[in-house]
């Protein structure tokens, strides 16, 4: 069926169905920009922040940025050749993003600040009834962009909340808290902490990482692009789409040693050995037991 024809069942035609998003992040600006650019107007994207950028917008931890590559994370439709290392930071990030919606002029479709409650779905009119916090609205066709790593997981730690001090999580960062000379302690060795430990640690007295089990870690292998690297991609975009190719090739490789080939595992478990070598605690568990991280520390 061509752009502006009919449904099947003798609907509106598909370029002028309404259409909600819910969720800001990468995922709901992509969705409206895409949408956007194959002809669909009537888009509207819910975001509960205050402004977009999901995960980005929300986490700003010290040593917040991206455990892939810059350039597999980001829209293979928008290159960017200015990423400044080879795994961008947080306020990085967030600025691509911005500059997304405006270069494709897609902000005027954006409610921030407004959550999506709740959703039904009316079969005898055929469209999807959102409940918002700034009121119902009405769309036929319901795409769900929600992320989930903006939304704290706090354990149920015995004495929390009898503790004195400052106690908050890294989706929740309080910069107003000064860690200058302070000892801190992180629960948790994820890809958060094992961001910010490294970022805070030269100015903390002492920092104590509570584990409840050990995890593999693989060399990050970061580094800053020069100005000629950055040149050489705006003047040669198939150097970059060329990278963008490689780093994914490499996931998959990993995703299948994950999955169907285990025996590719063997030169993960080698990296990660090497990475630990050091180290008093050794995982016991298989590597394809548990998500990767990745580690700033040289192996």
């Amino acid at each position: 069926m061509g752009p502006g024809m009919n449904g099947a069942n003798g609907g509106p035609p598909r370029r002028s169905r309404s259409i909600a998003v819910v969720g800001g992040g990468f995922g709901g600006v992509g969705a409206v920009v895409m949408l956007r650019r194959a002809g669909y107007d009537d888009v509207t994207v819910f975001e509960r922040g205050e402004r977009i950028g999901g995960v980005w917008h929300h986490n700003t931890y010290p040593g917040a940025a991206c455990d892939v590559p810059s350039h597999l994370y980001e829209f293979s439709f928008e290159p960017n050749p200015r990423w400044s290392r080879r795994y961008a930071p947080q306020a990085e990030i967030q600025a691509y993003l911005e500059e997304i919606v405006d270069r494709y002029g897609v902000r005027d479709r954006i409610r921030t600040g407004t959550e999506v409650q709740g959703a039904r779905w009316d079969a005898e009119r055929s469209r999807w009834v959102l409940q918002t916090s700034a009121g119902e609205h009405e769309a036929e066709i319901l795409v769900t962009a929600c992320g989930q790593l903006s939304v704290p997981a706090v354990p149920p730690l015995p004495g929390l909340d009898s503790f004195d001090g400052p106690a908050f999580h890294t989706a929740e960062w309080q910069h107003d808290v000064d860690l200058t000379g302070r000892r801190v302690a992180v629960i948790g060795t994820g890809c958060s902490a094992i961001q910010t430990v490294p970022a805070i640690q030269p100015i903390v007295q002492q920092v104590d990482v509570y584990q409840r089990s050990p995890g593999w870690t693989f060399p990050k292998m970061d580094f800053e692009y020069s100005e000629r690297t950055k040149r050489l991609f705006e003047r040669f975009p198939f150097l970059q789409k060329l990278d963008r190719a490689a780093i994914f090739a490499f996931m998959e490789f990993g995703a299948a040693g994950m999955t169907r080939h285990r025996w590719l595992l063997g030169p993960f478990r080698a990296a990660a050995r090497r990475q630990i070598k050091r180290r008093s605690t050794t995982p016991s568990s298989a590597a394809r037991s548990r998500r990767r991280t990745r580690s700033a520390a040289s192996g």
